[in-house]
């Protein structure tokens, strides 16, 4: 394995949730997070640079952190229409839920904002494709393990953890599945 060390400013999540229009990956609902940094945020001129132009090249990478295992990053690299890389740091504790809607959907809208702003109040925002970077079984070992120490909290017997663990996962997914359909007429 081998560990690549990337220096890119480090955004937090300031709010998360599914964000749906009709207009966009056929209605389908896509994870969005509100971000900020206190060490930057050229992000937002990013944003508003491209929420004006059709499309630009954008190659991103999962990672962990070395002396830390509750923290996945997301390192996200522009090409075009400007060269700039940033991370955003996911607690796997607060936010499984919307990683694995990133993990599901293969997309992520991503606004600027501070703590409070909901994501449908930001409207400076960008809509980027999360492909397949070779990682979905290890999120999904993680996931289990997550939801399980989640139900093991709640009491859930012992014999009825891995079938409740499951049921749990389903229902988040099952979400994910609701599209805004256009209507015809």
């Amino acid at each position: 394995m081998m560990i690549k060390k990337i220096s890119a400013p480090i955004y937090n999540i300031n709010e998360e949730g599914l964000f749906a229009n009709r207009d966009y990956a056929d209605g389908r609902l896509i994870p969005s997070i509100v971000i900020s940094s206190e060490e930057d945020d050229y992000i937002k001129e990013i944003i508003k640079l491209h929420s004006n132009t059709s499309m630009g090249d954008v190659e991103v990478q999962w990672g962990g952190t070395l002396f830390s295992s509750d923290r996945w990053i997301l390192n996200i690299r522009f090409y075009k229409p400007i060269d700039y890389n940033f991370s955003i740091a996911f607690s796997l504790k607060n936010h499984y839920s919307i990683i694995d809607a990133i993990f599901q959907s293969r997309g992520l809208r991503i606004a600027y904002g501070h703590k409070g702003e909901k994501v449908s109040q930001v409207s400076n925002h960008i809509i980027i494709e999360i492909p397949d970077t070779g990682i979905d079984s290890k999120w999904e070992k993680t996931l289990v393990k997550i939801v399980k120490s989640k139900m093991r909290k709640l009491k859930i017997p012992r014999k009825e953890l891995n079938k409740v663990t499951l049921e749990q996962i389903n229902k988040m997914r099952e979400i994910l599945n609701i599209r805004f359909k256009y209507n015809l007429e």
